[in-house]
């Protein structure tokens, strides 16, 4: 549980918003953001939240770009409200409504579509146009991470995981002449707000509302595509699968309509290079996760590297 926000904090935010008649604590206890939502007697809740480090402050400040270029492109968004100073390391938000994805009652119907309706925006946030200012091609940079992950706590891991995760992700030559994206980084039903709303003749009826953007940056456009994999394809394959056509539709009528230079994606296209992210991912969540005492989310690193190697071997 969060413990309560400073006396400098609440006076910034009552300079900003105004006084709120409650701090209430939200967000995931494990992450090293501090959120609360803010209630008031006379207009919506607002949600604050505070960061561990300035860098990530900074970079969901400066995702907030691609955030406003996307409104109105099939899922609801944060608005950013206020700003601190550096010191405070805080922003405050406007809410999405909906109940987080993974409390929210899907039965395989509904399960599809909120997939394909959420693999077609991420479709779009993939196809905005930006400036890759990184020197470093993806083809280098993809195999240091899982360096960096094994340098940091290689030892939770088994040499045959170890060995595993190298064999997947390999010398980087897989990834020769991928290009970054913008992309949410975190990308998952924890951060996917559902709601039930009419039915209508395309769906339904479930609206979709995204959040969370502390991790956007440039990246390989499957860094998106992990956690969703993760969670569906083991137990839901035909939720992935829509999640993989949602994004493969509206990608095909972004090329085709607005002449973006979006790259075509199929599931078999991208077996083998999801197959190194998600050992990437593993590998990462054991090493998080121990480190940080969740053992919910090492166990499922293990769990991860078990199934990849049945699938690979």
């Amino acid at each position: 549980m969060n413990a309560p926000p400073t006396s400098k904090l609440v006076d910034w935010v009552v300079s900003a918003v105004g006084a709120p008649t409650k701090f209430a604590p939200c967000g995931w206890p494990q992450g090293p953001s501090r959120v609360w939502r803010l209630d008031f007697s006379d207009a919506p809740s607002l949600y604050l939240k505070q960061f561990g480090e300035e860098r990530k402050r900074e970079q969901e400040i400066a995702a907030f770009e691609w955030v406003d270029a996307l409104r109105d492109r099939g899922a609801a968004l944060p608005t950013l409200r206020a700003m601190s100073d550096p010191d405070q390391k805080a922003i405050i938000l406007t809410g999405v409504a909906g109940e987080v994805g993974t409390s929210f009652p899907l039965d395989e119907h509904d399960g599809v579509e909120v997939h394909r309706r959420a693999g077609a925006f991420l479709a779009a946030f993939h196809c905005l146009a930006f400036e890759d200012l990184d020197p470093m091609p993806l083809a280098h940079a993809i195999p240091l991470r899982l360096a960096f992950w094994i340098e940091r706590g290689g030892e939770r891991l088994s040499c045959e995981e170890g060995a595993l995760a190298r064999d997947l992700v390999g010398d980087g030559s897989l990834f020769a002449g991928d290009r970054r994206v913008p992309c949410h980084r975190d990308y998952q039903l924890r951060n996917w707000l559902l709601q039930r709303e009419a039915e209508t003749t395309d769906g339904p009826g479930l609206a979709l509302g995204v959040i969370d953007f502390e991790h956007a940056r440039p990246d390989h456009p499957l860094v998106d595509f992990v956690r969703v994999e993760e969670r569906a394809a083991p137990h839901y394959p035909h939720w992935f699968e829509a999640f993989i056509l949602g994004y493969e539709q509206a990608t095909f009528e972004q090329r085709t309509h607005e002449r973006s230079p979006c790259t075509e994606v199929t599931l078999e296209s991208i077996e083998e290079k999801l197959r190194a992210f998600s050992a990437i991912h593993a590998v990462g969540s054991v090493v998080w996760g121990h480190s940080h005492g969740d053992q919910k989310f090492e166990r499922a690193g293990h769990e991860l590297l078990s199934r990849l190697r049945v699938e690979y071997c």
